[in-house]
């Protein structure tokens, strides 16, 4: 009797070991299926995040107001949107230009700040009164420009005017332009002429000449000259000196943040 009793209790344990361990096969199974990302690596549900964060980057940049300049540019403010690295910008103004504010750099640095959402724009602003011979032997050595993304130059001819013949004048802008090339090939380069002078014949055939070696480099020439009046129109919007007055240093502005900032999407 005792050796039957022994033998059903066995049975009975090793039924009920058997039961227990199915129960628990079965609420694994259930947990695994409200919880599958546990059982997947981490590299796995990073993929997916990854993607996602990459197409809504792509819908922001595809916003920005940048119709009107050239795609080496457009590729900068693209990189630096996704890095959330600052772009580097380096204005260079002659002295005339920047006689009072409002003025072409202030205008055009704002712009920027306030129409590329989720850029950061560092813009560095520097005046100068030297000729193009001083930028041709000076330019590579300027530190200013170096780590700069894009670079907004000014060209000199308003101090060349009445000193260098136009010879020489587009031998140094040659060298200039070689040089931006070289030193600084990792920037975008533009570079514009300063204010239109009205009755100053010579100067505005030396602007032309610039314009049409600049256009023929890879450096991206800014025409504003086509937004202001002539005659006495324009001397209205000039000082005595021919500095242009506060309405003149707005008109420049504004037009080139019509290029920077397009309203063309």
């Amino acid at each position: 009797m005792q050796k039957i009793l022994f033998i059903s209790s066995i049975v009975l344990t090793a039924v009920f070991l058997f039961l227990g361990y199915q129960a628990w096969q079965d609420k694994l199974a259930d947990a695994l299926k409200i919880q599958p990302g546990v059982v997947a690596s981490e590299d796995e549900e990073a993929e997916p995040a990854s993607e996602e964060v990459t197409e809504q980057t792509a819908e922001d940049t595809a916003s920005f107001p940048y119709a009107n300049l050239p795609e080496n540019a457009q590729s900068i403010i693209d990189e630096h949107a996704v890095s959330g690295e600052p772009v580097q910008v380096v204005f260079a103004a002659t002295e005339s230009a920047v006689i009072g504010e409002p003025n072409w750099t202030t205008l055009l640095e704002s712009a920027l700040s306030e129409n590329y959402a989720g850029v950061t724009f560092n813009v560095e602003t520097f005046s100068y009164n030297e000729t193009s011979e001083y930028w041709a032997d000076n330019l590579a050595a300027e530190e200013r420009f170096s780590g700069a993304d894009l670079i907004l130059f000014e060209a000199p001819t308003i101090y060349d005017n009445g000193l260098w013949s136009q010879e020489d004048q587009l031998f140094f802008l040659e060298q200039m332009l070689s040089t931006f090339s070289s030193e600084f090939s990792n920037a975008v380069v533009f570079m514009q002429p300063s204010h239109p002078i009205a009755n100053a014949s010579i100067y505005t055939e030396q602007v032309s000449a610039v314009k049409e070696v600049i256009e023929a480099s890879s450096v991206t020439y800014l025409d504003h000259w086509g937004q202001w009046p002539a005659g006495e129109e324009l001397n209205a919007l000039m000082t005595e000196d021919n500095d242009p007055t506060e309405e003149g240093r707005v008109l420049w502005g504004e037009e080139l943040v019509d290029i920077f900032v397009s309203s063309d999407q």
